[in-house]
């Protein structure tokens, strides 16, 4: 879609492999990493309810595992290295306001670059 409406500003999310972190600073994209403790995460996925989340906290460490940590490919899932290599990082472990204004310092940031 971005490809086609060539639009001024875009936000893409997900970021899962360096060689996608890659292209977008290629293009001119701004990668902002967020991440959180894995015990964290789980409880948030366990609390949304879906049967997509309903999953052993076990279960949820070995994705954790093969999401994060990636074999040194590029083109496969290393979240972990995206965020390593993000020109912002957040930690989003505390309440949705503290994360509001971590990211309101970033946006402020951005804007006067």
């Amino acid at each position: 879609r971005w490809q086609k409406e060539k639009p001024t500003h875009a936000i893409f999310e997900a970021i899962h492999r360096q060689s996608e972190s890659n292209f977008l600073k290629s293009i001119g994209g701004v990668i902002l990493g967020v991440d959180a403790d894995v015990k964290i995460r789980y409880d948030r996925v366990s609390q949304r309810g879906t049967v997509k989340d309903d999953i052993s906290f076990e279960k949820f460490l070995e994705q954790h595992q093969r999401e994060d940590k990636g074999s040194g490919d590029a083109h496969k899932s290393n979240i972990l290295e995206v965020i390593e290599t993000a020109d912002y990082t957040v930690t989003n472990d505390g309440t949705l306001e503290e994360l509001h204004a971590q990211l309101d310092e970033i946006v402020k940031q951005i804007d006067a670059a």
